[in-house]
């Protein structure tokens, strides 16, 4: 999708297809490196397989899930990636933004709001992270206010705490003068796999060691339980739908649209799903009583050998099968069965997380703005509001947001 007339872009051909490092001499860069803006999104993934290796194993900044959230959600969105080039033009980095018609100078991370993309990353060649990383902060940092490049503001959401390659970025350009603001309402948890499921299950006490047996013995020997994974298109399109439908279900109940309340993003989830089952990266468990999916769960699974569960639902009116809790079970048994490093919830703090054993990780929003008395004033402003939204929230008795301050 082409940016907008008004907005001073990398100037390139509709055509443009950014080539990635290949051959024997792949990870050798030609030249120095050199960032800039690139604004045409089709051509920046046809290479699925060197874009991927860029990532950090999540598969959240990979074609997987960058390409269908842009055939399917982007809208009216227009491109604004930063990319990172050797001297004879092969990609070397990039961080995938895009900004709206009326603000086409105030940047954002692809796959934002309402699809709730966690472990938002900086995209780097492994062995030139360090030099991609200067790249860009070098360039944002020093042409914010230049006409071709110029950009205000960039909010990026979904950054994990402790992303190595983002509190690279964010240290470089607060070193440059940029100013960095950082905040969190929850946190993504990870349950880590044991050497076996029976070593995981001796984290909990006995009482609950017992509970969890019996709940996955008793589905087990059900006559009308079962369990089916998604092995064909068809298994995808059919479980997926349950998913969906449980899902919305919950929400709906709470007072709240729910994450698929539209088509397009129905058509989004399914299409991800798709590609992660021809990529054999999928695992979207239904869990059945006779032929009535009672819980479903929808989990990509990383290069990083983590399965990420992105959704769940279960038929909560089933209290004596005690679907959730089931489900959580298998599928931490099956991760266990399948040599996974662990499970990854996501973000979101419910209670049985944490009762999981999961170890939470603060999900940040981070805002940057340009150096200079502009950006400043900006940042100065957001930390007074910020001030005043903790203090309502302290007399409301609410839960206040963390301001997570920059490292040195």
């Amino acid at each position: 999708m082409p940016a907008s007339s008004t907005t001073p872009t990398f100037s390139t051909p509709a055509n443009f297809i950014l080539p990635f490092p290949s051959g024997p001499d792949a990870d050798a860069i030609e030249g120095k490196l050199s960032a800039c803006w690139c604004d045409h999104f089709d051509g920046l993934m046809h290479d699925r397989d060197a874009w991927d290796r860029m990532t950090n194993g999540t598969p959240f900044g990979q074609t997987l899930w960058l390409a269908p959230w842009w055939d399917h959600l982007a809208g009216n969105r227009h491109c604004r990636t930063l990319v990172v080039r050797d001297e004879a033009g092969k990609l070397f980095g990039a961080l995938p933004l895009y900004h709206h018609d009326t603000s086409p100078h105030s940047l954002h991370n692809m796959a934002d709001g309402n699809t709730c993309t966690d472990h938002v990353s900086v995209l780097a060649a492994p062995d030139h992270t360090d030099d991609v990383i200067d790249a860009m902060a070098g360039f944002m940092a020093g042409t914010a206010m230049e006409p071709s490049s110029r950009w205000n503001s960039i909010q990026i959401d979904g950054v994990v705490e402790g992303d190595l390659r983002m509190e690279s970025l964010l240290r470089a350009l607060a070193r440059r003068g940029v100013s960095v603001h950082r905040e969190s309402r929850m946190s993504t948890w990870f349950v880590e796999c044991a050497e076996s499921f029976d070593e995981y299950l001796k984290k909990f006490s006995r009482k609950h060691r017992h509970h969890h047996r019996k709940l996955l013995r008793d589905f087990d020997q059900s006559e009308t339980l079962h369990a089916r994974f998604a092995q064909n298109i068809d298994d995808v399109r059919s479980i997926l739908d349950d998913l969906i439908r449980l899902h919305q279900n919950r929400w709906v109940a709470a007072g709240f649209p729910g994450s698929f309340a539209d088509a397009t993003s129905r058509r989004f989830i399914h299409r991800v799903a798709e590609l992660a089952l021809h990529q054999d990266r999928l695992s979207l468990l239904a869990l059945c009583q006779d032929d009535q999916t009672i819980a479903a769960s929808l989990s990509l699974i990383g290069d990083d050998e983590r399965a990420y569960c992105y959704c769940t639902g279960a038929d909560l009116k089933l209290s004596k099968v005690q679907p959730g809790k089931t489900l959580n079970m298998f599928m931490l048994r099956h991760a266990h069965q399948q040599g996974y490093r662990g499970v990854d919830f996501m973000r979101g703090d419910e209670q049985y997380k944490s009762r999981l054993h999961g170890q939470p990780r603060r999900v940040m929003d981070v805002r940057l703005e340009a150096p200079g008395m502009a950006g400043r004033w900006r940042h100065v402003s957001r930390l007074a509001q910020t001030s005043v939204k903790q203090t309502i929230r302290k007399t409301l008795k609410r839960p206040t947001v963390d301001v997570i301050p920059l490292a040195d």
